[in-house]
């Protein structure tokens, strides 16, 4: 699983993740930090990644919905996975230390 870290979030965020092992890619280091939604979200969505934003009112704008693929898209919010209670633990400190 791969996760996609958008502009409302720090580039720490990204490379926290990826001191847990997880696969993250943050904006920056693909496109420019001001890209626009409807730039970065058709390949969110082709490639299957998962959308770590904090922007809560993506899924209501037209223009990003529109921009997704016909089929699947990124999924924002939150998921949960199996892990164990020091990584879980982890990861909570990760979230809050990181804006």
């Amino acid at each position: 699983m791969k996760f996609f870290v958008d502009n409302n979030l720090s580039p720490q965020l990204a490379n926290g993740m990826k001191a847990f092992g997880e696969d993250v890619i943050h904006i920056t280091e693909i496109l420019p930090d001001n890209t626009d939604d409807t730039e970065y979200l058709p390949r969110v969505g082709s490639e299957g990644w998962f959308l770590v934003t904090r922007d809560n009112r993506i899924r209501y704008r037209p223009a990003p919905i529109a921009s997704l693929p016909p089929r699947g898209g990124p999924r924002s919010g939150t998921f949960s996975m199996p892990i164990d209670n020091h990584r879980r633990s982890a990861r909570r400190w990760l979230i809050k230390a990181f804006p």
